[in-house]
Order: C-alpha cells, then sequence, then structure tokens
C-alpha cells in the first residue's frame, strides 16, 4: 500500500514473522519500502511515453480538472477521463493508503489513439511494481526462516524445557557453524554442563545435610525424653514434696524441652521428607472421623483463648485416599498456626467436595494475616513473619514447609490469601479414594 509521509509518498509491503511451522502467536514483522519520488515517476513516463503525475489528495492547490475529477472519483467511479483538446485526453485514478484511505490522485496525458495502450501499460506497471517487492519479501522471509528463525526456535524450545525441568542433561544444541547463532549454542551447552556439576554439588551436599540433621535429631531425641520424663516425675513429687518456686521452674523447663522435642520432630519430618525415606500408605480415609478427632484435641485450647470455633462440613463427605497420620498431622498443624496467630476473633474449619474428584479443606481465621511481600516465602523453610505477634509466639518455621510436603506427597494441593490485619484463609485438597492401598 502507500503512506503518505512529509518526504513524499512511500510504497510499502509487509509480512508476519511466525515460527519456522507458520503457527504460533506473530513475533514480528518484516516490512519493505521504497519512496515513490520523481525519479519514479520519469521511468514510468519512458516507458509509456505518456505525461504521468501524481497528486497529493490533500494539496489544498489542486489544479481544477483534477480537482473536479477527484470528487468523481470518491463519488465510486474507478477512473475518470476527461478530453483536454480534440487530439488529448486525461485519465485520473484514485490510489489509496494501506487504511484504505485516498492517498495520491494520478492523472495521465495521452494522445486518443495511444491513451487506452498507456493506461493498460501503466496498471501493468504498478501491478508489476508491487508483486515485485512482494516477491523480495517473500525470498527474504523465507531465507530469513532457513538461516535464522527456525535455529532461534530450536534453541528457545531447548531453553523452555529446561526451564520446566524437563531436561536438563540431556538438552544440548547443535554447534556446527561459526556464526553468532552457533556461538550463542556453545555458550548456552557450556551454561548446561556447568548446571548439571552444580546440581550434582548441592544435591550430594543436601544428601549430607540431611544425614547429619537426622543423626542429630536421633541423638537429641533420647535425651529429650529422659528429660521430659524426670521433670514430670519431680512435678508429680514422685522424688519427694516441691514448693511453688521450685514448680514453676519445672514447669519452665518442661515447657522449653517441649519446645525442643518439637524441634526435633520437625527436623526429623524435614530431614525424611528431603531424603526421599518417608513412607506413606494411602488408603481409604474417613475425612469427618479424622476433623472430629483433630477438633476435639485442639477444642479446649480455643476455649481457654476465648476464640470461637466452628466446623461447617456437609452430612455425607466421600472418602479420601491418604495417610491417616499425615492428614491428623496436616490438619493440627493448620489449626494450631490458626491458632497461635488469631489474637482474637474466631476459627473456621470448612469441608466440602469438589467436582474435580477431591475434597477441599479450608482453615479460616480472623488472625494478624500475613503481609504482601512475605506470602512468597511462606511455606520455605525456617521462615518466620515480621510481625511483633508471630515473633512473640514459640516455633521452629517448619511447620508449614513439612504440611506442603505432606499434602503434595499425598497428590493435593495447598495454597492460602491473605490479608494483613483481617486473617488468612490456608486451604488444601485431597483426592477422592478408590479402593486400592498403595504403599509410598
Amino acid at each position: 500500500g502507500v503512506l503518505l509521509l512529509p518526504e513524499g509518498p512511500l510504497l510499502l509491503v509487509s509480512r508476519p514473522v511466525l515460527t519456522s511451522e507458520e503457527e504460533g502467536p506473530i513475533a514480528g514483522a518484516m516490512v519493505m519500502a521504497r519512496f515513490f519520488d520523481q525519479g519514479e515517476v520519469e521511468r514510468l513516463e519512458e516507458l509509456t511515453k505518456m505525461d504521468l503525475s501524481f497528486h497529493r489528495v490533500d494539496d489544498a492547490g489542486l489544479p481544477e480538472p483534477v480537482r473536479e475529477a477527484l470528487e468523481e472519483l470518491k463519488g465510486g467511479q474507478e477512473e475518470v477521463i476527461k478530453p483536454l483538446s480534440g487530439s488529448e485526453l486525461a485519465c485520473y485514478l484514485l490510489i489509496n493508503d494501506v487504511y484504505g484511505e485516498p492517498a495520491l490522485i494520478m492523472e495521465l496525458r495521452g494522445q486518443r489513439d495511444l491513451f487506452i495502450q498507456g493506461l493498460r501499460t501503466v496498471r501493468a506497471l504498478m501491478g508489476f511494481l508491487v508483486a515485485s517487492y512482494l516477491l523480495f519479501a517473500g525470498l527474504g522471509w523465507l531465507l530469513l526462516d532457513k538461516w535464522v528463525v527456525s535455529r532461534i526456535v530450536r534453541l528457545s524450545r531447548g531453553v523452555q524445557k529446561v526451564r520446566r525441568e524437563e531436561s536438563l542433561s540431556s538438552t544440548r544444541f547443535d554447534t556446527k557453524g561459526s556464526d553468532e547463532i552457533c556461538s550463542l549454542a556453545r555458550e548456552i551447552n557450556e551454561m548446561l554442563d556447568a548446571l548439571d556439576r552444580y546440581i550434582e554439588e548441592i544435591e550430594r551436599a543436601n544428601e549430607y545435610k540431611s544425614e547429619f540433621v537426622s543423626m542429630v535429631a536421633h541423638e537429641l531425641r533420647n535425651p529429650m525424653t529422659n528429660i521430659e520424663g524426670y521433670t514430670d516425675l519431680v512435678l508429680k513429687e514422685k522424688a519427694g514434696p516441691i514448693n511453688n518456686r521450685q514448680r514453676e521452674f519445672l514447669m519452665k523447663v518442661r515447657s522449653n524441652v517441649e519446645r525442643m522435642s518439637k524441634l526435633v520432630e520437625d527436623l526429623l519430618s524435614i530431614s525424611r521428607i528431603e531424603a526421599g525415606k518417608i513412607k506413606l500408605e494411602l488408603a481409604p480415609v474417613d475425612l469427618k472421623e479424622v476433623i472430629r478427632q483433630v477438633s476435639e484435641d485442639v477444642l479446649e485450647r480455643f476455649k481457654d483463648k476465648g476464640l470461637e470455633f466452628s466446623i461447617e462440613m456437609p452430612d455425607s463427605l466421600p472418602p479420601v485416599k491418604a495417610d491417616r497420620a499425615r492428614v491428623v498431622q496436616v490438619l493440627s498443624n493448620l489449626l494450631v498456626n490458626a491458632f497461635s496467630y488469631t489474637p482474637a476473633g474466631r476459627v473456621t474449619l470448612r469441608v466440602h467436595p469438589q467436582e474435580d474428584g477431591f475434597v477441599r479443606v479450608d482453615v479460616a481465621d480472623t488472625g494478624v494475616g500475613i503481609p504482601p511481600e512475605e506470602q512468597g516465602k511462606i511455606f520455605q523453610p525456617f521462615f518466620r513473619g515480621s510481625d511483633p505477634e508471630i515473633r512473640s509466639r514459640m516455633g521452629t518455621g517448619l511447620g508449614l514447609t513439612i504440611t506442603k510436603s505432606l499434602v503434595e506427597l499425598m497428590r493435593g494441593k495447598i495454597w492460602f490469601e491473605s490479608t494483613p490485619g483481617k486473617g488468612s484463609v490456608f486451604s488444601f485438597t485431597l483426592p477422592v479414594a478408590e479402593e486400592a492401598v498403595e504403599t509410598l
């Protein structure tokens, strides 16, 4: 089409740039253009042996015959032919721009007997000019596709596979050649080799870390159990009477022993999960019975704190395929979290089946909430929020990490929504059970 610019009319063609398979979103456009200047006009005059001129339709100084012809062309006529004298004719044609609006009016002057043939020649030459540009653009696009686009697409797909963690060690690119794309492929291959080495080192270090944590936790468990047992015996005055001050000190010892025991258990759980050594027996589980058990365990604590606790659950629920002990652990962790970080208000446990073959559980509270900048870290190991209400509570920062891992091991999903100062809703799903029992 034609585009009117201050420098003059511009004849241009364009073609979308797609992948080598001619599919997918448009990645760009290849545009080729050439000014239709006086040199082009003179070349057409030489070929046609006719007087040829072009006028911009927005030119305020159009000659009167041209202005009259323009009005007729705008009225719908394809061409206007006017006699100028007994032997001379003029033909006027309208040329639209790339937006379909009138841009140029072409004026041809010639002898009557030569006019018709000249008009046909000009039309053919204009068509040939546009076709030449289109052919050149097509050839350029084919070359671009063969030597550049298709190779870049292959590189892009390989990098996407690595990004999705589908393949790393098996993804390497062809480096034959000496152009910039081959150099880029070599650089990517070297980067992938380095990543392979780093991943092996990280996995090895992670194994050492998990083994060390597991060993330390096991070594701590026995003495902690002994301290807790002997503290209980003294509190029960099995070793003789104690006064109130001694009882107060012993209660502090017991509280800290319980905190350390929880930390040891969390460290053991996270080390087993990371090492892939945790065993699950997936079988049909009555979720209503589990919820009743967990609720009874925490109900007194909620009452003592003055928190409202309610359960919203239909009369009948399908069994879920899960490890019963781990479902208890997941529900307990979420309810204890809601209890710990809700100074006042209520906690609601909602359960309902979904149409996608999963049962959804929500634990909603009216607690302190989680700031937006911390929400992306909430499932990271040892992370604890910056809110003073959170910092003042005992905790290891491992509970939600373990909870997320257990839900995903049972083929469910977990997520949350939170508004600072208004509370949080932690949700997870578990698949509806089939008859088979599965051990992982």
